[in-house]
């Protein structure tokens, strides 16, 4: 017989609407509440941390951005932009204007001084062709040989692809060992574009690669990328934020899922870690997949997922150095840390004029933080002292040189979320979720260490969880990890594939109400 905890949070169980319980308040949670009020739900959220958005975090900090990693999103897909569309804002209008195109990107090779401008803008049949005669000739730099540039093209352009290719690994699909160089060229862009590994499956890359062949949303500008016109917190997640709890969703911070109790193949209570029982009658999890399976035990036999880390910095400038005045966004292609930029330039990005005279802060985004070594210290990421990432991530830039010094504004500093300590300090019960990287040793001589507070799980080909994985028939999972059977948006590490996978996630929650 269950035995409840003694304080119970119900959020008025004598209500007879069916209330939803979510755990987690990241894209993943505020999506399934986004849809669960449109179906009728009472929702009530729950969330570790003291502020909604979870991996996504960017605001101003005195006056400067300040963010975990910068965004390009796909304007072909119609839950993005549609969920936009739906959340209203007290100015009276609604997210859509907080979206801009994003008209060109960059691939680049700093060592060799070399860019290649990419148009993001909708294609006719003459710049289409441009763009593809471009794609071949960024392979030729970096090496390809054309034998294989040619049978990447066609293995690219094929019209019809079995079943089992598209969920084999990528690294199969497109023959990594026997292809050489062009493995090394899609592993560099692929893991600074998207953090994918060799595992990642083959039809979710396809489908990255092929963006511009799926028809635009109705609500798309005229460019295939798009972005937010200002810092996430500010432009996405506190609106939303505010407009769920206008439309009646409680929220409750600073409190883990700890357990679920069931009984007759159903959750008949959640515990926080705080010891507050949680009934509802259904039950969404939308945290990562690891602490997932703390909850759910069963699904470890299902779960197929690879750790990435990866982080941002953000280097203040002066000026904009000559090597990036006609730049936008973009990928180091030649850099050992996987690095990607965007540029953000006073009074345009937030409307906002920047502090200290700072023309413009470039965002820089890196995804080989464990393993790579850099070109200067050779040394990975998280081995690296500040002054020494500072270096680093300047000569892969192709910025270690003293005629840009007058250039910047400070170091560069890592966005939020990522922090060297003492290695006393490390163990902190506080940074226990934490990631915790190699000993180290800081420029005033002690042991240190990187601490990172988040990282990208990345499903691979043979990950079988999905949003009814839990053998209770009341507790559903939500979350950019899943591979659910419905799913038409599957590229990793986006806002889309998150979104999408809530919106399925609580299709499933109607489903079983529906039973009921």
């Amino acid at each position: 017989m269950l035995t409840p905890l003694p304080k119970t949070n119900t959020d008025s169980n004598s209500n007879p609407i069916p209330h939803v319980a979510i755990f987690g308040a990241g894209i993943s949670g505020l999506k399934t509440a986004h849809e669960c009020i449109k179906k009728g739900f009472r929702v009530s959220i729950y969330e570790a941390r003291e502020q909604p958005g979870g991996k996504c975090i960017g605001f101003m900090n005195s006056g400067l951005p300040y963010e975990l990693t910068h965004r390009q999103m796909f304007s072909s897909n119609p839950v993005l932009l549609n969920t936009l569309k739906e959340i209203s804002t007290s100015e009276g209008d609604n997210l859509m204007t907080k979206i801009e195109p994003l008209p060109k990107a960059q691939f680049v090779w700093a060592q060799k001084n070399k860019t290649v401008h990419f148009s993001q803008k909708h294609f006719n049949v003459f710049t289409e062709l441009i763009y593809n005669l471009k794609s071949a000739w960024s392979m030729l730099v970096d090496g390809v040989p054309i034998k294989d540039v040619y049978w990447f093209r066609t293995r690219l352009s094929a019209k019809v692809i079995q079943k089992s290719d598209m969920n084999s690994p990528v690294s199969s699909y497109l023959e990594y060992d026997k292809r050489p160089l062009l493995a090394s060229f899609l592993r560099k862009v692929l893991s600074s574009w998207i953090a994918a590994t060799d595992n990642t499956r083959t039809g979710d890359i396809l489908q990255l690669l092929l963006n511009k062949k799926i028809p635009p949303s109705s609500l798309s500008p005229a460019t295939y990328s798009v972005t937010l016109n200002g810092p996430i917190n500010d432009t996405l997640i506190i609106p939303w934020y505010q407009y769920l709890k206008e439309q009646g969703v409680n929220f409750h911070f600073n409190t883990a899922l700890k357990d679920i109790k069931l009984s007759n193949s159903k959750c008949q209570y959640a515990i926080l870690d705080n010891g507050v029982t949680v009934q509802a009658d259904f039950f969404i999890i939308a945290i990562p997949p690891y602490q997932t399976l703390n909850i759910l035990p069963e699904l470890k036999p299902l779960l197929k997922v690879e750790s990435v880390k990866s982080h941002g910095f953000q280097l203040h400038l002066k000026k904009i150095p000559s090597t990036f005045k006609n730049k936008s966004i973009g990928i180091i292609i030649d850099s050992a840390w996987g690095l990607s930029y965007k540029l953000y330039h006073s009074g345009k990005y937030n409307n906002t004029v920047f502090a200290e005279n700072i023309q413009a802060t470039l965002s820089i985004t890196a995804t080989r933080m464990e393993h790579a070594k850099g070109i200067l210290y050779h040394k990975t990421l998280l081995e690296c002292n500040q002054q020494e990432i500072h270096d680093e991530i300047l000569a892969q830039l192709g910025l270690f040189s003293p005629e840009f010094n007058d250039c910047f504004f400070n170091t560069i500093q890592a966005g939020p979320g990522a922090l060297i300590v003492r290695k006393q300090e490390a163990n902190n019960p506080k940074y226990k979720n934490w990631f915790k990287g190699p000993e180290i040793v800081d420029p005033y001589g002690n042991a240190a260490h990187w601490l990172v507070q988040n990282q990208l799980e990345n499903p691979t080909c043979s990950n079988g969880v999905s949003t009814d994985s839990c053998l209770a028939s009341n507790v559903f999972i939500a979350g950019e990890w899943l591979n659910h059977p419905q799913q038409k948006w599957t590229v990793p590490s986006t806002i889309e594939r998150s979104m999408e996978n809530a919106q399925l996630c609580v299709n499933d929650v109607m489903k079983e109400a529906t039973l009921v």
